[in-house]
């Protein structure tokens, strides 16, 4: 891959949902771990000092861990599906192109004694040279295709007539009715549980009955799945960080009381909701106080 140049994908980070999640430091985080993965054959260490290093600078440990958890660890390494797919499709390109290009003439003494031949019209394309053009829009079905496949795996998962439904925004009557939809999601425990490097798929039902005991118990309220689920991610890693286990009691204490106080517990994600604050730009804001703008920006209204 030495020789391999390097081509900025946009497509890998700002059209991603994970964009419009990210704060702007994070955004740079996310975007300068995608450069390195592309300069070490899609793999980066699993250590922020190397990024702090290039970046020059100091990131924090919630900004550290929210743009990790878009990463997958393979042979204790960070790795990125796009990154990877690119990568593959640059080095079979590389390779096809080796074996291209015209072949040598056999009858090298024809023409030899013409002082001017009339040129020959090229070839629009080749074989194993396709215009980029025609690379897009193969990539493009292929993408259709896989996200039509997994499209299909969720509707049959989450369209059971036993399961809560969303309102049209996308959101959940309560805590209870997003525990149901996560539980009922093996697909997204699937991919929960590689992202996590658990041994026993088995054991992330159980860690997320413990993450909604945990949200109970301390007054955490969610009401898109999407949040839930980033939430429980983020949350699980750092209970396993900390070296509990499947075995472990979950007894939190509710950071929010019945005055109205403003949680001691910072917040886990953008969005994410205890009583009457919801936590925004790195800090709890009370949603009282919000304008009709604010609330249905929100998704308060």
């Amino acid at each position: 891959m030495a020789n391999l140049g390097f081509t900025f994908y946009p497509k890998d980070w700002w059209t991603s949902d994970a964009f419009f999640e990210f704060t702007l430091v994070q955004r740079y985080v996310y975007l300068e771990c995608l450069f390195v993965m592309y300069a070490n054959d899609g793999y980066m260490k699993t250590q922020k000092t190397q990024v702090e290093n290039r970046l020059r600078t100091q990131i924090s440990e919630e900004d550290w861990k929210v743009v990790t958890e878009r990463f997958v660890i393979e042979n204790g390494q960070f790795t990125h599906q796009s990154v990877n797919k690119r990568l593959r499709k640059a080095t079979a390109n590389r390779e096809n192109g080796k074996k291209g290009g015209r072949p040598r003439s056999q009858h090298p003494e024809k023409g030899q004694n013409e002082e001017f031949e009339k040129p020959k019209k090229p070839k629009s394309e080749t074989q194993n040279n396709p215009p980029y053009k025609r690379e897009i829009e193969i990539e493009s079905k292929i993408e259709v295709e896989e996200e039509n496949k997994k499209g299909i795996a969720v509707d049959d998962e989450l369209n059971s007539s036993d399961l809560p439904k969303p309102t049209p925004w996308g959101e959940y009557q309560s805590m209870d009715d997003l525990e149901k939809v996560l539980l009922s999601h093996k697909s997204w425990q699937a991919d929960f549980g590689k992202s996590l490097g658990l041994d026993h798929p088995d054991h992330v039902p159980i860690w997320i009955e413990k993450f909604f005991i945990f949200c109970k118990g301390s007054g955490k309220e969610h009401r898109k799945d999407s949040e839930a689920k980033s939430h429980c991610q983020s949350w699980t890693r750092r209970q396993i960080e900390l070296g509990k286990t499947i075995e472990t009691v979950v007894a939190a204490k509710a950071s929010v009381q019945l005055d109205g106080i403003q949680p001691s517990q910072d917040g886990m994600t953008t969005g994410e909701r205890s009583g009457k604050w919801i936590w925004l730009n790195n800090g709890w804001r009370d949603t009282t106080i919000f304008t009709p703008a604010q609330k249905r920006r929100n998704g308060l209204a």
